[in-house]
């Protein structure tokens, strides 16, 4: 059944007019349909960060909580950088701003880049999984040590390993381009598939 609302079939035209680039480079349809995607997020963006600052920030000041007005002068601060006598004073809330997060990424990094991957030494190798695990996690390691080694015989038999391992950063790193590439798929099959059933071609 033919779409009878208005809604389809804005959203229909907006799909198709960022698709027609495809077809034929930048277009009017495609600049507008991108100048209204543009100008919709920012407005929404907007709208969010002004409730995000009332409800985390204004509200608790005005409860008592003065600890959150440190973060509302930094944050004024940065917006100095639009004044050019004083917009150096905005490099000090961008350092206390990058500092901060750098530090914060940092501490986090032992757990999701070290120990995440120590867990392969105690799994049993039981299982054809446990098995890959461990030998991924071990020739990748290796693949990734430089140096020479001393004996020959050790040296020739790491750069098996070392094989094995660039082998298993192929395999990984195709397997995530492919997933990457069936999200896409899979997002210009939704689409299709919803301008047949504005159109009433599909149930």
């Amino acid at each position: 059944m033919v779409a009878t609302t208005i809604g389809p079939w804005i959203g229909l035209f907006f799909t198709w007019a960022i698709y027609s680039y495809l077809l034929y480079k930048e277009n009017i349809a495609f600049r507008f349909a991108e100048h209204t995607f543009i100008g919709v997020a920012a407005g929404i963006n907007f709208v969010m960060a002004m409730k995000t600052l009332q409800g985390n920030t204004l509200q608790p000041i005005l409860n008592g909580e003065l600890i959150y007005a440190i973060g509302l002068i930094l944050g004024i601060i940065i917006l100095l950088r639009y004044i050019k006598p004083i917009k150096f004073a905005s490099n000090w809330s961008m350092a206390f701003y990058v500092g901060t997060t750098l530090g914060l990424t940092i501490s986090r990094l032992p757990i999701t880049s070290i120990i995440v991957p120590l867990k392969s030494f105690f799994l049993p190798p039981n299982t054809l999984d446990n098995i890959v695990l461990i030998a991924g996690f071990f020739t990748v390691l290796s693949y990734f040590i430089f140096g020479r080694l001393p004996n020959k015989q050790v040296e020739q038999a790491r750069d098996y390993v070392n094989r094995a391992g660039r082998l298993f950063l192929m395999v990984t790193l195709g397997a995530m381009f492919g997933a990457s590439l069936l999200g896409r798929f899979a997002m210009v099959i939704e689409r299709i598939y919803f301008t047949m059933r504005t159109l009433g071609l599909a149930a």
